[in-house]
């Protein structure tokens, strides 16, 4: 039986979650350089490193879950994740979560993944956190996501499968949230806002302390849902993204889209 080609998708942030199949991994996005700036190892192995030759090297983040601070090494930490998974060749496809805000964030991470030997497809971050909670995304009635990173938190009204609008904001505090999602909600539909009035908040992500979801639910009087597991929530929605995305996909790599269906198939089971 020929072997599967793989489908690897990425969750990039300050810590970085992929898989390419039921386990998820995750680590550090670091990359460990020397003095002229090469890269030597990536990881928890480039901690490691740099912990036993201070001198010699030292970490860089290549990238958070909303910006690009290096693109070669963003690069350079991909190829490590392809060579890891063997994501690799012509067949294979690379999903990678990007956030809907700001603007262009996608055409960046797209001009980093395009010289990698794969093909590569952007999926923005609060569709398929909206798809893997199980959200009819493809539908017209609108549903709040709240994505929680390590660096910021993204709040996006999604329908009609795609992202309506998004903000952003630097401040965790539900006091200080409460306004971002309220500016968010005006520039909807009212027809819209009452879906999401009606269904209340999904929360992506690690909320900050125990009661973050209590409190914001009181700031805004809407229900707060947070899941369990948001990385596997991201992971499943990409998943279910691809598989939307399977008529573009046979446009831009024609030879790919003939074994995806077969791949997807496969993805998890």
């Amino acid at each position: 039986m020929a072997r599967r080609a793989p489908v690897l998708v990425v969750a990039p942030g300050a810590e970085t979650t992929w898989s390419t199949g039921d386990d998820l991994t995750t680590q550090a996005a670091v990359v460990a350089v020397d003095a002229s700036g090469a890269p030597q190892a990536y990881g928890s192995e480039a901690a490691l490193s740099v912990a036993r030759r201070h001198a010699a090297l030292r970490l860089q983040q290549p990238f958070s879950s909303t910006e690009i601070f290096h693109p070669e090494l963003a690069r350079a930490y991909l190829r490590w994740l392809m060579a890891r998974t063997g994501c690799r060749g012509r067949h294979a496809v690379m999903a990678v979560l990007v956030p809907s805000y700001p603007a262009g964030a996608a055409d960046v991470w797209r001009q980093i993944c395009e010289p990698l030997e794969v093909g590569s497809v952007m999926v923005t971050r609060p569709l398929a956190a909206a798809s893997g909670l199980g959200i009819e995304v493809d539908s017209g009635y609108a549903s709040l996501i709240v994505d929680v990173t390590a660096d910021t938190v993204e709040v996006a009204v999604v329908a009609d499968g795609r992202v309506l609008v998004s903000r952003r904001s630097s401040h965790r505090d539900p006091h200080d949230l409460a306004p971002v999602i309220r500016s968010t909600l005006v520039q909807v539909d009212p027809d819209l806002e009452w879906d999401v009035l009606s269904g209340g908040i999904n929360v992506v992500g690690r909320a900050p302390e125990a009661d973050w979801a209590k409190e914001l639910s009181a700031v805004t009087g809407l229900p707060v849902k947070v899941t369990a597991e948001p990385e596997r929530a991201l992971i499943d929605g990409a998943l279910v993204s691809l598989e939307a995305l399977r008529p573009y996909i046979s446009t831009v790599m024609p030879r790919a889209s003939r074994l995806l269906r077969e791949v997807l198939a496969g993805f998890g089971h």
